[in-house]
């Protein structure tokens, strides 16, 4: 099936279902296809949150999750989307094991099987879950009508669990301390959208900001060290010039990005890499 065409609208057309969903997955395709061509890198998490209290008991629970799986899907829990429900993971994880990978994924589209499940748990390789809301009429904000609404069903995966069929985005990483405890890896940097979705990123960040900063407050103490009245440069004094420039040049950049922190991790590389 070809998703990047057209549904061709014609006077005195019968209406299915199926013009519709082409409908959407064309537009839906046509803007990934579009995106993707601009950027390779735009997808994601953008901020997540576990609970670290149920990790103790071996559950894995997301709080919030905001991001763009591979697939193009959106994902922004709680605000829109349903969390995908809690799991035990202590079966996946072997006691010799000092590590777990964490997925959060959604069955992709597959033409000729179901996309809707009746129930979260009936169908595992169902895309979306029925969900129904009441909608008011937007114009008069009256009128509030029944919609069902397709809910991701998103899973929580762990270890070496079937990722096929999944667009799959690795979340966490579960390890085991000296003592036995299970606690989140907090070196593990996923794929991300900005800074905001890892500590380790903003920790980088704010480290070189600091080192910035430190260093041009040294070059220029050492520049007004030796008098404005010297009229001779050594190759050192020169050196040292061109380094404060190029200190200085980069040191608001690292503080916007150290402040916003809602950068493409992109960008942050391409920045030091010119520095």
């Amino acid at each position: 099936m070809t998703s990047l065409q057209k549904i061709l609208w014609s006077e005195g057309l019968f209406l299915t279902p199926h013009h519709f969903q082409q409908w959407d997955r064309y537009h839906e395709d046509l803007l990934n296809f579009r995106f993707r061509s601009m950027n390779a890198f735009l997808w994601g998490a953008e901020e997540l949150k576990f609970n670290e209290e149920a990790l103790e008991n071996g559950v894995f629970e997301v709080l919030r999750c905001r991001a763009i799986l591979p697939d193009g899907s959106t994902v922004d829990i709680p605000g829109v989307d349903a969390p995908p429900p809690a799991r035990n993971f202590t079966e996946f994880f072997a006691p010799s094991s000092e590590r777990m990978d964490v997925f959060l994924t959604i069955p992709v589209m597959r033409v000729g099987t179901a996309s809707v499940t009746a129930g979260k748990g009936s169908d595992f390789l169902a895309r979306y879950v029925p969900h129904t809301s009441t909608v008011p009429d937007e114009n008069t904000g009256e009128n509030p009508q029944q919609v069902t609404l397709a809910a991701k069903n998103l899973r929580l995966l762990f270890g070496e669990e079937p990722l096929d069929n999944h667009s799959v985005l690795k979340i966490a990483e579960v390890r085991r301390t000296t003592e036995g405890n299970l606690v989140l890896d907090e070196n593990y940097i996923p794929p991300a959208l900005s800074l905001s979705a890892s500590r380790p990123l903003i920790d980088i960040v704010r480290r070189l900001f600091e080192i910035l900063a430190a260093k041009s407050s040294t070059l220029s103490e050492q520049r007004r060290q030796k008098g404005l009245g010297v009229a001779d440069f050594t190759t050192s004094d020169v050196a040292n010039f061109w380094l404060l420039h190029t200190v200085n040049s980069y040191l608001p950049v690292m503080m916007h990005f150290h402040h916003v922190q809602r950068i493409h991790p992109e960008q942050v590389y391409l920045a030091m890499a010119r520095l």
